[in-house]
């Protein structure tokens, strides 16, 4: 009898904690589009000199500063910021490819700012161009809410998350996501918003780029101004629980993203490199 007791307890125990680890979430490395994790490591300034952001998924889709990087310190080590520049702006343009346009999708990035810019649009991802009408595949941006949205023949859905604070100089994690049914946006682990627009196919431009820190209007424009960190962008929705994973976890941790030190390239500190005046 004691011999059953035992063995009932430990398979408790197993189903206790397998449960767990299934309500955790189950992202995939081969869920990711593409993923900026910021800290880069300590021979990644010959790739910044040469105005390259590594993708760190492996799915190629690097990125081009506009500007000359300015480094500040992140969520998880490191962060860019972003913002209007004299001449531009401070963002990341990342060039178009057809495996970039997306029917369902999630967004993710860890944001700090104090003040946002005008009531449009503050964008934080942006693959869309505002040049001969809405053309709007994904994005995320904030007003006085986060919201994410799409365009559609409507011809357009958006969801935002109200009532909350996030010009608060602290970070805040934003995640915008759409399962092909429900357009939902969580701000800190949260679902402060959900639109249902099931059956809407987002637009495709194939000439549009994908930007962070900013939007396209004829050049850059409309961006946000602050820091970002651990900016992702999935082939798929996340369920809320993968959402509240990925905030926890970040996508080092969780994925095992790290930047390849590349051969041949002038090595410095990490801590010389966020120190950097331009």
């Amino acid at each position: 009898m004691q011999k059953c007791k035992m063995i009932l307890i430990l398979w408790s125990f197993a189903l206790y904690f397998t449960t767990l680890l299934f309500s955790q979430g189950a992202i995939k490395r081969k869920d990711v589009l593409m993923a900026f994790t910021f800290t880069a490591g300590d021979s990644k300034i010959g790739e910044v000199a040469d105005g390259v952001l590594e993708d760190v998924s492996g799915n190629g889709h690097d990125g081009e500063f506009t500007q000359k990087p300015k480094w500040a310190n992140g969520v998880w080590g490191a962060g860019l910021q972003v913002g209007q520049a004299q001449g531009g702006w401070h963002a990341v343009t990342v060039p178009h490819t057809n495996e970039m346009d997306l029917e369902e999708f999630a967004i993710g990035a860890w944001v700090k700012t104090e003040n946002l810019i005008g009531d449009c649009c503050n964008m934080i991802v942006s693959k869309e161009s505002w040049v001969g009408g809405l053309n709007r595949n994904y994005s995320m941006w904030m007003r006085e809410q986060v919201t994410v949205g799409f365009t559609t023949t409507n011809p357009f859905d958006d969801v935002q998350a109200r009532g909350i604070v996030i010009t608060d100089g602290k970070w805040h994690h934003a995640v915008g996501t759409y399962d092909g049914t429900d357009l939902t946006q969580y701000v800190d682990g949260v679902a402060y918003g959900k639109n249902p627009v099931g059956g809407h196919t987002p637009s495709f431009n194939p000439s549009q780029q994908l930007h962070i820190g900013a939007t396209w209007l004829g050049g850059l424009s409309l961006g946000m101004h602050g820091v970002v960190d651990d900016v992702v962008v999935f082939n798929r929705g996340l369920t809320e629980e993968e959402v509240i994973t990925l905030m926890e976890q970040g996508l080092e941790k969780l994925l095992g993203f790290q930047a390849v030190n590349p051969e041949g390239k002038m090595a410095t500190t990490w801590a010389g490199l966020k120190s950097a005046k331009y």
